[in-house]
């Protein structure tokens, strides 16, 4: 996101001279249920996949566009992001509907001009002055029937190796990391110190792998039947705990071991749970610990998208996170983390600059909008935003039907003055972005990709 005029943290801000920008190392997504914060995450996700794993069939018997209203239901949807990699600005942009891609266009910017690299309209392709020499007339017309089978140019130019496509597409492959309020990520927690372990306040000590005697169950065999040899498959069973499956061809077979969380007893020894002893935080917190170990040990190319960050966990626990995080965020960095919300108490200028706080809204037609706290003009910067907030002048709180019980806590109570004007995103549903000149533009950035 690009940062606005904004004076607090600017520390942690990263500076462009060269496009004279100042974009933003974090943004937080705040609103209701049901406001469209997880589709957000998702249109990333879905871009990714569309991507990075081309032989996904995106074609749905459901309608990409805003169901909601008869007149978008059926229309194209567009989904555009702005890349920093390499010193270079990139634009990518995809249109879509249902059945096949549309369009397809991926520009090259630098401070003095802006090329086309390659345009698709339909199935036919384009290449750009650049791209001239690597795409023949007789590369595209082998690429045609791919293109016909609703690849994008980017996957298939990114799979080719073209040297002026891959910064775009080790991107979406490798840089951007998305996790949902499902996802489980605990390949390499037992390598983690047992001090890093233990000041996160759960009381474990650390996670160790222990040999599985018994015969793995017929579904995780299924699961595991075609890991290639060195790869690591990790499957947490609500009733087995965690379970690490590797191939191994010495042994002619699969290995598996179960990870267990170590705590100490009153007398200092070691005391071995399963992780179905463990409470959601702690299996939360341990989810989330290898994107934050990765975030704090580096400042290179790094994008983390994640939905419901404070899901499980107390709010001391989760600004912790945070603030250790934005402590190794400076003028040179180039990670950035975005999440979403529900927890209020984050709403905290002692964490966070205005201009990365975000607020989420349903609109009445069940249209979502987003927009920068900034965008509310008379908010000063010494006002209790948390408070303004949660009274209901920035929008984004739950539209609650009225009932026979009378609620006491008036700060609750939503105001929505006429007075303050602001500028929004709107998006109308997870995969289409509608832009109008009055709109605050989101910008997302990376510099060039280094190996994690």
């Amino acid at each position: 996101m690009e940062a606005g005029r904004e004076k607090n943290h600017s520390e942690t801000v990263v500076k462009l001279k060269k496009f004279r920008l100042n974009l933003l190392p974090i943004s937080a997504i705040f609103g209701p249920n049901a406001s469209g914060k997880s589709n957000f995450v998702k249109a990333f996700s879905f871009l990714q996949n569309l991507i990075v794993d081309p032989s996904k069939v995106f074609v749905s018997a459901e309608s990409f566009g805003f169901r909601l209203d008869p007149e978008t239901k059926n229309q194209p949807t567009e989904l555009a992001v702005d890349l920093l990699l390499n010193d270079c600005i990139y634009t990518y942009s995809l249109v879509l509907n249902r059945q096949k891609i549309l369009n397809e266009k991926l520009s090259l910017e630098n401070t003095s001009s802006e090329k086309i690299l390659f345009q698709r309209e339909d199935t036919k392709l384009t290449s750009g002055e650049l791209l001239k020499k690597e795409i023949s007339p007789d590369s595209i017309k082998f690429l045609t029937p791919f293109l016909q089978k609703n690849f994008t140019t980017l996957s298939l130019l990114g799979g080719a190796q073209i040297s002026e496509i891959l910064p775009v597409y080790n991107w979406f492959k490798d840089s951007l990391r998305i996790i949902t309020p499902n996802s489980i990520s605990i390949a390499k927690l037992e390598k983690n110190s047992e001090d890093d372990l233990s000041v996160l306040g759960t009381g474990i000590c650390s996670i160790r792998a222990t040999p599985v005697s018994e015969e793995l169950p017929e579904d995780i065999k299924r699961l595991s039947s075609g890991l290639p040899s060195g790869f690591v498959l990790n499957v947490r069973d609500p009733r087995r705990g965690a379970l690490r499956i590797t191939h191994e061809e010495e042994n002619n077979g699969i290995k598996a071991e179960k990870l267990m969380t170590v705590h100490k007893n009153t007398q200092g020894a070691e005391e071995l749970f399963s992780f179905t002893d463990e409470s959601d935080g702690s299996l939360r917190l341990l989810d989330l610990k290898p994107a934050f170990d990765k975030l704090n040990s580096s400042n290179g190319s790094l994008t983390y998208v994640i939905d419901e960050l404070d899901r499980s966990l107390h709010t001391k626990l989760t600004s912790h996170l945070i603030a250790r995080y934005l402590e190794g965020c400076n003028e040179d960095s180039r990670k950035q983390l975005i999440f979403t919300t529900h927890d209020v108490q984050l709403i905290d200028q002692e964490l966070f600059r205005r201009d990365e706080l975000w607020i989420c809204e349903r609109a009445e037609d069940g249209s979502s909008e987003m927009y920068p706290v900034t965008d509310f003009k008379d908010l000063r910067v010494d006002k209790d935003i948390q408070k303004s907030y949660l009274q209901g002048i920035m929008g984004g709180l739950p539209r609650l039907l009225a009932s026979g019980a009378e609620h006491n806590e008036k700060f609750l109570e939503p105001v929505y003055p006429e007075t303050i004007s602001c500028s929004f995103i709107s998006f109308t549903n997870l995969r289409e972005v509608e832009e109008s000149p009055c709109q605050t533009p989101i910008k997302f950035f990376l510099s060039e990709i280094q190996p994690c």
